[in-house]
């Protein structure tokens, strides 16, 4: 096989440590890699070139090509390489050489995904509720009390096409939504202007719902959000209950290190649901992390890809919010 003999992910294993020898703490993207590897293994991207299907590969094109390569199996590289980290918080995604205590756990955590570890259920996570039973009460906190007005839609992992009996847990977030900017302004032109200026019409959103957050799931229920969910504008983890000081305090200390926000649920009375932790806003979309949500998850293909197409290029359009099963409260 071309892409066995070439060890791409033992090159870039190698390339990064090689840069962090020179610059310790470096972090590098994907495409960063890409030329490094082309130009320190020069005979080796010739044999790739040649070996390639795509006639239209050059030295040039091909640090572009194992860029793709790099974001398709990363996840991979991870497992086999225990000190190749990456930093999902970022966009683009950076990979680096080394580790401190909260990396290596992170990356631990998320190349589970690799070999399918099936979460631990506590005694205090047993209920009488379900997390599914969450994502409506979610959807009316988002649109009616927020104060953000959310347009959200859950995306269940089930019926999707990931690898291994967990691994659409890291790949697909609970809920995902949009906030049209637009809404914010009455006045015609306002929002004309914003049609014609700005490519920001819509910011998303993306959740991972869990029960609870205690000490014993906290760093896996984190990390699995940052994973699913970090392509997004605003990346928030919601539960009903953080259930002690320590996984508070662990909670608040992750979510200043990596911008994701927390959302205290009330299941009891939606409408008093708390934003706690505002998620630091990321300006720009994933897009190749949405490209592959899009691959691979039915609803988001179906329901919320096209109706969110469907806002920005038709002019005037109303949302159907009971298409996605979102009720409208009045404020009287």
């Amino acid at each position: 096989m071309a892409g066995m003999k070439f060890d791409l992910g033992g090159k870039v294993n190698a390339v990064l440590r090689e840069e962090s020898e020179k610059n310790p703490g470096i972090k590098l993207d994907a495409l960063e890699i890409g030329k490094l590897i082309v130009e320190k293994y020069p005979e080796d991207a010739k044999k790739k070139i040649d070996r390639s299907r795509n006639e239209n590969l050059t030295y040039e094109k091909l640090p572009e090509q194992l860029r793709s390569e790099i974001l398709a199996h990363y996840k991979k590289y991870l497992k086999n390489h225990s000190k190749l980290k990456i930093d999902v918080s970022t966009r683009p995604r950076l990979f680096y050489y080394g580790q401190t205590e909260i990396d290596n756990e992170e990356t631990k955590i998320i190349s589970n995904v690799a070999t399918s570890v099936s979460p631990i259920i506590t005694e205090e996570e047993k209920s009488d509720y379900t997390e599914e039973s969450l994502y409506t009460l979610l959807q009316q906190y988002l649109y009616n009390n927020s104060g953000y007005r959310i347009y959200s839609l859950p995306i269940p992992h089930h019926g999707s096409h990931g690898k291994g009996a967990n691994a659409n847990e890291w790949l697909h977030p609970d809920v995902v939504g949009f906030e049209d900017v637009r809404e914010k302004y009455e006045e015609n032109e306002m929002q004309e202007f914003i049609d014609k200026l700005s490519y920001t019409k819509l910011k998303f959103w993306s959740f991972e719902v869990k029960k609870i957050i205690s000490p014993s799931n906290i760093r896996r229920a984190f990390f699995q959000t940052v994973a699913n969910s970090s392509w997004a504008n605003f990346t928030y983890l919601v539960a009903t209950e953080v259930t002690s000081d320590e996984a508070e305090e662990e909670l608040r200390k992750l979510s200043n290190l990596h911008g994701v926000g927390f959302i205290k649920l009330n299941k009891e009375v939606p409408s008093e649901s708390q934003i706690q932790i505002p998620a630091k806003e990321k300006k720009d979309v994933d897009w190749d992390a949405f490209s592959l949500l899009l691959k691979n998850n039915k609803k988001f293909e179906n329901d919320f890809a096209p109706e969110v197409n469907n806002i920005i290029n038709v002019k005037g359009r109303k949302f159907n919010l009971k298409k996605w099963g979102i009720k409208e409260v009045s404020s009287d």
